[in-house]
């Protein structure tokens, strides 16, 4: 059964999660109507998570920003059950 692509009428973010604990987040900044908006917002719910002490431990994330017809290539070409290596 195949499901209609939700990618034409919703913005894309992906979060892949490794198992060495390196999250890899990748998003378009076209998305964002005010990317400064954005970082706020961002900034702001870390500074409440530390706050709270809801800070568990590190866990290092690399955000990619593509434009969002590369974005969606990316998304359309990952598999259901997807895995990913990391060469450093």
């Amino acid at each position: 059964m195949t499901s209609p692509d939700t990618a034409i009428h919703k913005k894309i973010f992906l979060n892949l999660g490794l198992d060495n604990g390196i999250d890899i987040y990748l998003y378009s900044p076209e998305a964002y109507s005010n990317p400064l908006r954005y970082r706020l917002n961002l900034a702001g719910r870390e500074f409440l998570r530390l706050i709270r002490n809801l800070v568990h431990g590190y866990r290092p994330v690399v955000r990619i920003a593509l434009p969002e017809k590369e974005l969606l290539a990316v998304y359309r070409a990952l598999p259901v059950d997807g895995q990913v290596l990391v060469k450093f």
